[in-house]
């Protein structure tokens, strides 16, 4: 019979942010789309700024790529948040129509410069 294992022990974790001039970047998004490979998760945070019933403009602001055990333990970690966020407040209901997934092709076009406030 094997000897059981007994799990490695945790390293301390220290964060470190760079002071980049200006501070941390910080951006908004309600609008988030995804890419794949055999190796990574590609994910493009954007946020919706004008819509009309013929068209969506969206602003991509931040791409970040992961591995997808990364992806994984982010799925978990969100699962948790949201779970106990739930029991705070209630339910997120998800309105019907976002339950379609969107599999369109899109175009990014490069809009002019904008001025962060």
């Amino acid at each position: 019979m094997p000897e059981e294992q007994k799990p490695l022990p945790q390293p301390k974790v220290e964060y470190v942010v760079p002071d980049p001039e200006g501070g941390i970047f910080t951006t908004y998004a309600n609008n988030v789309q995804l890419g794949f490979t055999h190796y990574d998760l590609r994910m493009l945070f954007g946020e919706l700024v004008d819509a009309t019933p013929e068209k969506l403009v969206i602003e991509q602001r931040a791409q970040v790529t992961i591995s997808y055990l990364q992806a994984k333990l982010l799925m978990m970690v969100l699962g948790q948040a949201i779970t106990q966020h739930e029991s705070l407040f209630g339910e997120v209901k998800i309105p019907p129509d976002m339950l379609a997934l969107n599999t369109t092709t899109t175009t990014a076009t490069n809009p002019p410069a904008y001025s962060r406030k």
